[in-house]
């Protein structure tokens, strides 16, 4: 995990009120908010067509050994989808990118520095992520919420917890973490306090998968 580092004992050249960094979809997005909010941003592509890696997605995450495969009979598994990936790639892609370096469990990254965590005001964890990074109320963290699945989350605000509930959708349910993620946010600045944020994405979540 990188680290953020804070730059009082740095001198710049020239200041300006918010730097951007890579123009594709995500970029161009904060820069129109901020735009909207008053502030004039620098937005600095590297390429010479602003795209992104935006401009390479196909909209879809591709998978292999699912649910879905074995109730049509197709048998797949990660290394015949890693060994697909480098034959179309002609053994260009990097191995280390192409395949994980360990199955299993998630762990901690070695390089993990949990002083990168005051640096963030919101953190969406599942039940599987909380368990190892610890105790979510001791991160330092403003906002931190762990989502359950259909029982709901549990927002911790000020080392205060308060679960919030959830209703069973019969659905494939990829997507709701994302979508619990953008819908809370996009309350926190309608106004919402956190829990109330929480149930508004919960409602959210749940049209997005009835809906599907």
């Amino acid at each position: 995990m990188s680290a953020v580092r804070p730059s009082e004992d740095i001198d710049f050249d020239s200041e300006v009120p918010l730097l951007i960094v890579g123009a594709g979809a995500a970029g161009l997005c904060a820069a129109l908010a901020a735009h909207e909010a008053g502030i004039e941003p620098v937005l600095v592509e590297r390429d010479a067509v602003p795209s992104g890696s935006t401009a390479l997605s196909a909209g879809l995450i591709p998978a292999a050994g699912t649910r879905f495969q074995r109730q049509q009979g197709v048998t797949d598994s990660a290394k015949l989808f890693a060994d697909d990936i480098a034959r179309k790639a002609h053994g260009e892609a990097d191995a280390k990118l192409v395949r994980v370096a360990a199955e299993g469990p998630l762990r901690l990254d070695a390089a993990y520095d949990p002083d990168v965590l005051r640096h963030i005001w919101a953190l969406k964890l599942s039940d599987e992520e909380a368990e190892i990074v610890g105790n979510p109320a001791a991160l330092g963290v403003r906002e931190v919420l762990v989502t359950h699945g259909v029982r709901g989350s549990t927002v911790y605000v000020d080392g205060r917890a308060e679960g919030v509930g959830a209703w069973s959708v019969e659905a494939d349910p990829t997507g709701a973490g994302d979508a619990f993620s953008v819908a809370y946010v996009a309350a926190r600045a309608d106004g919402f306090p956190p829990v109330a944020a929480a149930r508004r994405a919960t409602a959210v979540v749940a049209d997005v998968l009835a809906a599907a």
